[in-house]
């Protein structure tokens, strides 16, 4: 999945996706994706913690 980092962060988009094929997606909206987390809290640490790794990939690889 993608989109996450926005969604948690409340902040714009930061990346862009792109498919090598053709496929079907499944988007989840703002509203909804909080909706989600409210009712689901477990997914809400899941979702910050998979976007905290992914921010400390991001920024380990600008540094080089």
């Amino acid at each position: 999945f993608f989109g996450e980092m926005s969604l948690v962060s409340n902040q714009p988009r930061s990346a862009t996706v792109r498919s090598l094929r053709s496929c079907d997606l499944f988007v989840l909206d703002g509203d909804d994706f909080h909706r989600i987390v409210r009712d689901f809290p477990e997914a809400e640490a899941e979702f910050k913690r998979i976007a905290l790794e992914r921010q400390a990939a991001n920024a380990a690889r600008a540094e080089g």
